[in-house]
């Protein structure tokens, strides 16, 4: 008998695309939600689908500049923008898990985090914005720490915060 190594967890990915038939009949916020459910890594990831199912075709193009020239035609309109998923690790369940501010294009908007919830800001498909962590407890978010600003972009879900403590 073998026993498996050690296996830390791999850092979330920049971006989650969900691509297939049942993932285009879905409503995006559940699509969302089922990504965050899937990953279960701590970081920040933008989320988004393919909406009209052309990047399978697009790989089977065999000229790489043919391919490319396809691309950059359509590049604004492959993916539909979900918003970024941001997960955290490490909280203490019970207490309060500190705020998240964002700051972007209109007002300030400061959201308190609560461990084993999932939490949403809204941010519009195409909004930027900075988005600063202040945590009770030293948390993973790729690096360990307290305060962490990260670069968010909306989507038809925003700013998804999962705080849940999923045992896989």
């Amino acid at each position: 008998l073998v026993a498996t190594g050690d296996t830390a967890p791999a850092d979330a990915p920049d971006l989650i695309v969900a691509s297939g038939g049942i993932w285009r009949s879905m409503p995006p916020s559940l699509v969302a939600l089922t990504l965050a459910d899937v990953m279960r890594r701590p970081g920040a990831s933008q989320l988004a689908v393919d909406h009209a199912g052309l990047l399978a075709p697009l790989g089977s193009i065999p000229d790489a500049v043919e391919r490319r020239a396809v691309v950059s035609d359509l590049v604004d309109d492959l993916l539909t923008p979900l918003g970024t998923l941001v997960m955290p690790s490490g909280m203490r369940p019970g207490r309060s898990a500190g705020q998240v501010t964002v700051h972007g294009v209109g007002p300030e908007r400061t959201r308190d985090l609560v461990v084993g919830e999932l939490a949403l800001v809204a941010l519009e498909p195409g909004e930027g914005a900075i988005a600063d962590f202040r945590f009770r407890d030293t948390v993973r978010l790729g690096a360990r720490g307290r305060g962490f600003a990260i670069e968010v972009a909306g989507g038809l879900s925003g700013l998804l915060v999962d705080l849940r403590d999923v045992p896989l």
